[in-house]
């Protein structure tokens, strides 16, 4: 009964930690990318390191899934035995201090905008009570919400018997818990919780950007290797392919989009592996176009269109100085242009103009209340988890790096990905006429240029 209403996409990012075997980031070294149903082979020192890259991530006490749990968010962090911790007894005469590690399982927890439904009876039956986000007390009055039944929708959760988030939470991942013993609690009062939330889009190899294309889903079928913006996969010389089945990104952070000419639905691809049109939250199957987002100090590119809002119709795609655009068999007038990287001087005889080299680079971002940069503005150079509920942005400018929008507050629900450029309309940002832009996150993309 509850996804009946809720087919909303999911915000796919591939998952990937770095586990070392001991403390400090030292010892045995082990990249995971997905679930791993049985690690109890693995040989571990008491204390061990974990970098997470990018995902959410539950670390069970068993294989396949099963005993205690233990949440690893994004970040580095070094974690002594936990298991030790609920009083088990030393094996062989050690100390429980100086037993060794033993992790049974790691599950990464596929990421959607989290929802969470709270029953006052078993069985996902009664009143229900749903939440979205942090509730750091739901007391009325000093009396404790009651669930006697849950069901995760989406998320990773923690949930608390009391407020505030003290003392140690219940891990509940997505599913249906009917009673209290199926989340392991003897007290239905939950008193605060709240779901693990990801972090910025991370980018570990900036410098070499890469994307691997396979024709069919599971990495299967004709490949190629793309390392520069390809502004329409059916018309490569060779070899064509009429979409993306699947494929592997190798280095940097790139966009998708449904359309060719960098148009249409539009979804960002980290580094990692998406085995089909799925698991980077596709609309549908086709992916036709791919762009990689640059940092300010790359090389300029633009895209001028004939229509406005980056609709049907004559386009060219310019990389370089040129004296008048009908050289490139393009017409006079242009309505919209999307400025991939560098910036743009003028246009009909199109000059490019790159910055220097800035030590105090900014990525900034100016929001407008009307279209056509008119009415009040707005100006961010952070992270904005929530926007002012009385602004609503209908055009934007974008003055360095590349920024996503989210149409929900902290960093959740449809997002779109806008370069360096100008955005006069909603249509133009890549929005459909009722999204409205609720916060913005930077894309923290690293120079090329060595630092000093």
């Amino acid at each position: 009964q509850e996804d009946k209403e809720g087919l909303e996409k999911i915000n796919t990012r591939p998952g990937k930690i770095i586990l070392y075997s001991d403390a400090g980031f030292a010892g045995h070294k082990r990249e995971i990318w997905d679930d791993v149903p049985d690690a109890t082979s693995w040989e571990l020192s008491h204390t061990i390191s974990i970098r997470v890259i990018r995902g959410g991530w539950v670390m069970y006490e068993k294989p396949r899934f099963r005993g205690r749990k233990c949440v690893l968010a994004e970040g580095d962090v070094e974690i002594d035995n936990p298991w030790t911790a609920y009083g088990d007894a030393g094996e062989n005469g050690q100390p429980r201090g100086s037993r060794p590690f033993r992790i049974g399982s790691f599950k990464r927890v596929d990421y959607r905008t989290p929802e969470i439904s709270l029953f006052a009876e078993e069985n996902g039956e009664g009143a229900r009570l749903r939440f979205s986000g942090s509730a750091e007390d739901t007391r009325e009055r000093g009396q404790a919400l009651a669930a006697a039944s849950i069901i995760v929708h989406s998320g990773l959760w923690l949930v608390y018997s009391k407020p505030f988030f003290d003392d140690d939470p219940y891990v509940l991942e997505p599913g249906g818990y009917p009673n209290l013993k199926a989340w392991g609690a003897k007290d239905p009062s939950i008193c605060s919780m709240h779901p693990i939330r990801l972090g910025c889009p991370v980018v570990e190899r900036p410098g070499e950007p890469q994307v691997l294309i396979y024709e069919a889903a599971a990495f299967q079928g004709r490949s190629f290797t793309i390392s520069r913006d390809i502004y329409d996969l059916k018309r490569l010389p060779e070899p064509a392919l009429p979409t993306v089945g699947s494929l592997r990104v190798l280095g940097g952070c790139w966009v998708g989009y449904e359309k060719e000419g960098f148009r249409g639905h539009q979804y960002l691809l980290e580094e990692g592996e998406y085995q089909d049109w799925k698991q980077w939250g596709g609309y549908s199957k086709e992916l036709v176009s791919l762009r990689l987002i640059r940092t300010d100090f790359s090389d300029p590119a633009l895209v001028l269109f004939e229509a406005m809002d980056f609709e049907e119709g004559p386009s060219v795609e310019l990389s370089e100085a040129l004296p008048d655009t009908q050289l490139a068999g393009y017409g006079t007038v242009t309505q919209s242009i999307h400025v991939l990287s560098g910036v743009t001087h003028q246009h009909r005889s199109v000059r490019f103009h790159v910055r220097e080299h800035n030590l105090h680079f900014v990525s900034k971002i100016l929001l407008f209340s009307e279209p056509d940069f008119l009415g009040d503005q707005l100006a961010f150079e952070e992270d904005q988890e929530a926007l002012p509920e009385a602004f609503i942005p209908r055009s934007c400018r974008v003055r360095g790096g590349s920024w996503i929008l989210f149409d929900g507050q902290d960093f959740m629900g449809e997002q779109h990905v806008l370069s360096e450029g100008e955005y006069p309309t909603l249509g133009a940002m890549g929005c459909l006429c009722s999204t409205a832009i609720c916060s913005l996150k930077k894309v923290p993309l690293v120079s090329p240029f060595p630092s000093l």
